[in-house]
């Protein structure tokens, strides 16, 4: 437990001083991403003649809060693999007393709680600026995605595990963006067929319970097993293609 306890801080001033030493780039980030969302609003609206006080999109902006968490929680593992990878650092990181698999996985946690904190504010602004039209319900809505955000870390961690293979870890990151849109959008509450995807249910849960729908159990129930299940998938998947690099011996090639 105090192996644990060492790394988590560990990583925990790594985040600090790296956010730090780049708060530009990261400020330019997200100050990007809001002004493409922004942009997007404002196409939305002009094309189809509907105005903000009309409450036609408070799902596509409640979809846009979930979509910035969504990314945070796939992009860990893999993200840290590939920026390892073009660093040069994958093998020494593998040094580590932790496993190369638990260590990606602290990080991540770490992220997901930083996802966590930007998606009570942007729920807060969102509540602001719809002037009180969505009745925001934080517990079940939060709820419902941090219980689904496991399913993507276990997406996350197949795709570090291909990054390993394949390198070009940027190129995957790209075709995540799409994908994820799409099962945000997914009609998957109440509960159907559409829900056994990674995330679709948790996403369309809290987009339906922050516009005031009441959530039972057998949803919190039902995210819970798929998101365990696609994390246990994903932790198989990541672990059998690292050892099959270890054997090739390109775990630290670029």
């Amino acid at each position: 437990m105090t192996r644990w306890l060492n790394h988590l801080c560990n990583e925990c001033l790594r985040k600090l001083y790296l956010m730090r030493r780049y708060w530009f780039e990261a400020l330019l980030s997200l100050g990007l991403v809001l002004f493409l969302f922004g942009g997007l609003v404002f196409a939305v609206l002009s094309v189809s003649g509907a105005t903000l006080e009309s409450g036609d999109l408070d799902g596509m902006i409640v979809g846009f809060a979930l979509w910035l968490f969504a990314n945070m929680a796939i992009g860990g593992a893999m993200g840290d693999v590939s920026e390892e990878t073009e660093q040069r650092t994958l093998e020494q990181i593998c040094l580590s007393p932790l496993s190369l698999e638990a260590l990606l996985g602290v990080r991540a946690l770490l992220q997901l709680a930083g996802g966590l904190l930007l998606l009570v504010l942007t729920l807060m602004v969102i509540e602001v600026l719809t002037d009180g039209r969505l009745q925001m319900q934080y517990l079940p809505t939060l709820g419902a995605a941090l219980l689904a955000a496991p399913a993507l870390m276990g997406v996350g961690f197949a795709l570090a595990g291909v990054a390993l293979l394949a390198k070009k870890g940027e190129v995957i990151q790209v075709v995540t963006f799409p994908l994820l849109l799409g099962l945000l959008a997914l009609p998957a509450f109440p509960i159907n067929a559409l829900a056994w995807l990674p995330f679709a249910l948790g996403a369309a849960a809290a987009r339906a319970s922050a516009a005031g729908a009441m959530l039972g159990p057998d949803v919190f129930a039902f995210i819970s097993l798929n998101a365990a299940g696609y994390l246990a998938a994903g932790l198989i998947i990541f672990r059998k293609l690292e050892q099959r690099a270890r054997k090739l011996g390109v775990l630290g090639h670029f």
